[in-house]
């Protein structure tokens, strides 16, 4: 729908001393949304395979959109790729 937006957030954060990626995917203004009457490939995918790696991972159907959240221990991501994300801050958005 045209008015709909999708916002994505992350941000990394320290969890027992250890660095976290948290995600977080959410919907507005589109289409209403209701849970699956069963999970197809994308549930598998937003779900399953994401607790291979993720600590917390959550697929919530609200009345306004959907949101999904992930938080994955950046070691598991460091293991996956074989190179060390760095942790620089982004510049600020121009005004």
């Amino acid at each position: 729908m045209p008015q709909g937006r999708v916002s994505v957030e992350g941000h990394v954060e320290r969890a027992n001393g250890k660095a976290v990626f948290s995600l977080c995917w959410t919907e507005r203004g589109g289409p209403p949304v209701a849970a699956p009457e069963r999970k197809g490939f994308g549930s598998l995918i937003l779900l399953q395979a994401a607790k291979r790696f993720g600590l917390d991972v959550a697929l919530h159907y609200e009345p306004g959109g959907l949101r999904y959240e992930v938080r994955v221990p950046f070691e598991k991501i460091e293991g996956a790729s074989g190179v060390r994300p760095e942790l620089t801050p982004l510049p600020a958005p121009s005004p």
